[in-house]
């Protein structure tokens, strides 16, 4: 998610280091003196936060025309086009002195200039810094008048929006014979932006879809996609993210954030060529900024172009060297022979308790147990004792498949993570529980199942862990008993119901494993009974639901393998009219050889959008699905 959310960050600038020469920050535009100037006046104007003055420096009449341009007008009828257009430059003007159009900033950075769209028009790309040394990137367009420029339009850049197609949304509320669900459209955008901007992410996307919905002219809707687009990548729905930005690139095709989230999504998706492609497009229609140059770098190290990825992620670090992301592919592309510079890199991180994590991950995904082992050694001078210290250096270990030496690391910072204050520990329960599940993935790899239970600080927790591992796909039962006899000698305090419960589920897999059938059903039969009893008394009590669909997963197989098929068929059915998943009814079918009633339960799971895998990798189904009866059907699932 935190690369997802990176739009929304504000970055703070810091100094430029000294550059290798193939390694220098692109070259800065030729400015002409005249739009220098005008920017330095422009600076000045804003920080007396006099709006007249400011006003002063937009040409309204400008704005009239490009209004005009880009369709705004279109919604009146055409013999009142040309009458609104004439009064538009006054109401612009006055509406320009009501309402602060430039933040006051103090410092600018010109990044790119570009011929704008007609005669004696230029869209300078510019970084502005308040005060507080906030950034803001936006896209002036200006328009010659006399010696100097004006302001025609101001686009920013995070959110695909400028001060012309506000107004547009204002004219188009005005105008008379709109459908009335288009009134209130300006507070509804307005919404929108700032739900994103406080990160409401799932909010905005509902207030996105609302909009959508109000099937509004081109010119508009294209600033819902826009929206959208950026919105479903930040939600992690990357494929819809790619539908909004497809449907946007039918309407316009110069909004540089379709082709940031372009290039995100590609490197997300792992299709770094297409990553590229869109990083290349952004530039192209704006400039090599960090932020699209750090998706460069990874689509190009994606794509085992090193070498040349480490030129463009060394401008990352040397003009954001608190970037976490860039840092860590930096690191990735950067010789053995050339680590001894990470430490100070490292070193300028903004805030390690942050940062260090992006920078871990990156490291754990791409498998690179030397950089963790860097990693951890500068953070234990950064942070002595911090639980991701003996984390990072328990991955690496794992990475070497040395998973005793991981398990014992593993150990280390699950004890330190509990052993923190509250607030020092990560906040969502899911990466907490990544540590616990690590200490125990680590033992059973080195086949300590017993050492795992040992080692945990949820003895419940780990019960299920460890007993679904040596259940499911096992061709022997001992281990698993072996691990149900310690556990019954030193049985989890906290849950103590539920793990009797469990414990006996675990005894009713293992004789599943050794083909008791009979004894299988007789311990599971009973033991379903009750768990269904107790879920149906309490439906919010997700353990003992995940424990009801465990119990009849081993006793319609128990039941179906037995060849008791009409009472496996009876239990499958219950479980079908109670879930609507004919899964258990194919897997009897396919067991008793009923091919056409096995045939029609696939086809109507698939349809309803259940994945082919879930049948063809199945322990029960899979031989049988490869014979000839089924043939037809596995084309059908080959074919999608």
């Amino acid at each position: 998610m935190r690369r997802l959310l990176v739009l929304l960050l504000l970055v703070l600038w810091a100094p430029t280091l000294a550059l290798a020469e193939d390694e220098k920050a692109p070259a800065k535009p030729k400015v002409d003196p005249s739009v220098a100037a005008f920017f330095e006046n422009v600076a000045e104007a804003s920080r007396t936060k006099d709006r007249k003055i400011v006003a002063g420096y937009f040409d309204t009449q400008a704005m009239a025309k490009a209004i005009a341009e880009a369709g705004y007008l279109s919604v009146f009828p055409e013999r009142q086009r040309e009458a609104i257009r004439a009064r538009l430059a006054p109401a612009l003007g006055a509406s320009l002195t009501r309402n602060e159009m430039i933040d006051p900033f103090v410092r600018y950075q010109i990044r790119s200039v570009a011929e704008g769209a007609g005669k004696d028009r230029l869209a300078v790309y510019a970084w502005t810094w308040d005060a507080d040394g906030l950034l803001s990137k936006v896209r002036w367009h200006l328009v010659k008048r006399g010696a100097s420029w004006a302001i025609y339009d101001l686009e920013d850049l995070e959110f695909g929006f400028g001060v012309l197609s506000n107004v547009g949304i204002g004219l188009l509320e005005a105008s008379q014979g709109i459908p009335e669900a288009w009134r209130g459209l300006g507070a509804k955008f307005t919404r929108a932006k700032e739900l994103l901007s406080s990160g409401d992410i799932d909010d905005a996307y509902e207030v996105l879809i609302e909009l959508q919905a109000l099937a509004l002219p081109d010119q508009f809707m294209s600033l819902v996609q826009v929206l959208l687009g950026a919105t479903c990548m930040w939600r992690g729905e990357l494929d819809e993210a790619l539908e909004q930005l497809d449907a946007l690139a039918e309407i316009r095709s110069d909004v540089p954030v379709e082709y940031y989230c372009r290039a995100v999504i590609g490197n997300l998706q792992g299709e770094h060529e297409a990553a590229l492609r869109a990083a290349l497009r952004y530039v192209e229609l704006l400039d090599a900024d960090p932020d699209i140059e750090v998706e460069r770098g990874i689509a190009l190290y994606g794509l085992d172009r090193k070498t040349e990825a480490l030129p463009v992620l060394t401008r990352v670090v040397n003009q954001e060297p608190t970037s976490a992301e860039g840092l860590a592919y930096f690191a990735l592309c950067l010789p053995p022979q050339r680590r001894g510079e990470l430490a100070g890199r490292f070193a300028r991180l903004a805030d390690p308790v942050i940062d260090h994590r992006e920078i871990g991950e990156t490291f754990i995904e791409h498998g690179a147990p030397d950089l963790l082992r860097l990693f951890a050694g500068f953070l234990e001078k950064a942070r002595p004792g911090h639980y991701d210290v003996a984390f990072y250096e328990g991955q690496a270990f794992w990475q070497e498949e040395k998973y005793e030496q991981a398990a014992l690391r593993f150990e280390v910072a699950q004890t330190r993570l509990f052993a923190a204050p509250a607030d020092e520990r990560p906040e969502d329960p899911d990466v907490v529980q990544t540590y616990v599940d690590a200490v125990l993935d680590a033992w059973l790899e080195a086949g300590e199942s017993i050492r795992a239970y040992a080692g945990t600080v949820d003895p419940a927790h780990a019960l299920d862990y460890i007993g679904d591992h040596l259940l499911y796909g096992a061709d022997d039962a001992k281990p698993l008993r072996t691990f149900l006899a310690h556990v019954r000698a030193n049985p989890p305090k906290k849950g103590a119901e539920l793990a009797a419960l469990r414990l006996r589920f675990y005894a009713g897999g293992a004789d599943v494993i050794e083909a008791k059938y009979a004894e299988a059903i007789r311990s599971l039969q009973p033991l379903h009974a009750e768990v269904e009893k107790a879920t149906e008394a309490d439906r919010d009590d997700d353990d003992l639901e995940s424990l009801l669909w465990d119990v009849e997963d081993r006793l319609v197989r128990a039941l179906a393998r037995a060849k008791r098929f009409d009472d496996a068929l009876k239990l499958a059915t219950h479980i079908d009219d109670r879930d609507e998943d004919l899964t258990y009814v194919a897997l009897v079918h396919v067991l008793r050889g009923t091919v056409d009633e096995a045939v029609e339960a696939i086809s109507i799971m698939l349809e309803s959008g259940a994945s082919p895998d879930e049948f063809l990798d199945d322990e029960d189904m899979a031989e049988p699905l490869k014979g000839p009866a089924y043939a037809a059907l596995r084309k059908k699932m080959q074919d999608g």
